[in-house]
């Protein structure tokens, strides 16, 4: 057995663990989960957790991390710098900004940071080359982040229920592997939206 969904039965034997899905009510992460060093995949579920330590980079092997909690609103660089992460999911927390070393995880994936507060993203998100899927819905984004033209790689674009006015639908056209956009319930004029609709051949959902 590799998964669990209990840390004191993950300890008992903690070579073994390759999944833990915690729903913990504590403010911080207990340490001796950052003592299972096969760990791949971390699922945490919290209504208290208010940060996440910085010893986290311990867990050398972690491919995927999910986190949700509503009062947590920042993260520790060395999150993401772990070089093993492909998938990093912080949906409904209440984070306001990305550090700049998001730019260093070189092997992430799948990046989801919707139900935040984001109103912008760092520059260097652009240095996420392996980057295929990116969901920042239900942010407050009020301007279209230039930086994701950059994203070669990119598949699938979620930007629905935030604040754009306006997006470059020039450059959008030359992400040649993206094949799945969705701006809906944005800010976007009647004008703004026809230009979308033709350019990206894009079908907005809202009424």
């Amino acid at each position: 057995m590799s998964s669990f969904k209990s840390l004191n039965k993950a300890l008992k034997t903690p070579d073994l663990v390759r999944t833990l899905k915690l729903n913990t009510k504590q403010e911080n992460l207990p340490s001796e989960l950052f003592t299972l060093k096969n760990l791949e995949s971390l699922y945490i579920q919290s209504s208290t957790l208010t940060s996440i330590p910085s010893q986290i980079s311990q867990l050398k092997k972690l491919r995927t991390l999910y986190i949700s909690s509503e009062k947590l609103t920042s993260l520790p660089r060395e999150l993401l710098v772990i070089p093993t992460l492909e998938t990093l999911s912080l949906n409904a927390c209440r984070i306001r900004t990305v550090d700049m070393e998001i730019g260093l995880s070189s092997n992430l994936k799948s990046l989801i940071l919707s139900h935040n507060q984001l109103q912008n993203l760092p520059l260097n998100l652009e240095h996420l080359e392996s980057l295929k899927l990116l969901n920042l819905n239900n942010n407050e984004l009020k301007e279209f982040p230039k930086q994701l033209l950059n994203l070669t790689s990119l598949e699938k674009l979620y930007l629905d229920h935030n604040q754009l006015q306006t997006i470059p639908t020039s450059w959008i056209k030359k992400l040649k592997r993206l094949n799945i956009i969705s701006l809906d319930n944005n800010q976007f004029s009647l004008k703004e939206k026809e230009k979308i609709q033709n350019e990206l051949n894009y079908c907005f959902e809202e009424i």
